[in-house]
């Protein structure tokens, strides 16, 4: 299961700009998405690609699947993380199948916080729900 980068969007309007503890929390949620998974029936692996930010919006879906198909995964992670208000972020997850290019799960959640305990709830309710929810796939 290849993890690409989750892209990141604030609209909040908050008048101090967050930009790195963002991308902090947000490489901070890719390392516990991928630790997550790996205790349940998957060999995550972090997607790496010729992009220096290898996440959906980064690159086209034909690019991401060939980097995912690259990287010998079966499976695609992607998705986003949206701050549309103080307290209210939305996390947009999907599971693609390299082999058929089909969306296989798709899911928006949202969240409450803006801070480590928060994200790192989320990281882990993502983990939870991909490791339930993409049962069918071969075990490593």
């Amino acid at each position: 299961m290849a993890i690409a980068d989750f892209d990141y969007v604030d609209t909040s309007g908050e008048p101090v700009d967050q930009h790195d503890q963002h991308q902090r929390l947000l490489f901070r949620f890719g390392r516990q998405l991928i630790d997550g998974l790996a205790h349940g029936s998957y060999q995550p692996i972090h997607l790496k690609c010729s992009a220096p930010v290898c996440s959906s919006g980064a690159l086209t879906p034909a690019e991401l699947i060939m980097s995912a198909k690259n990287s010998g995964a079966d499976l695609l992670v992607f998705g986003g993380i949206h701050k549309m208000s103080t307290l209210v972020q939305w996390i947009l997850v999907e599971v693609a199948d390299v082999s058929t290019n089909k969306l296989l799960l798709k899911r928006l959640l949202t969240f409450r916080g803006d801070t480590d305990i928060a994200w790192d709830h989320a990281a882990r309710y993502v983990a939870n729900l991909l490791n339930a929810t993409i049962r069918w796939q071969r075990p490593k």
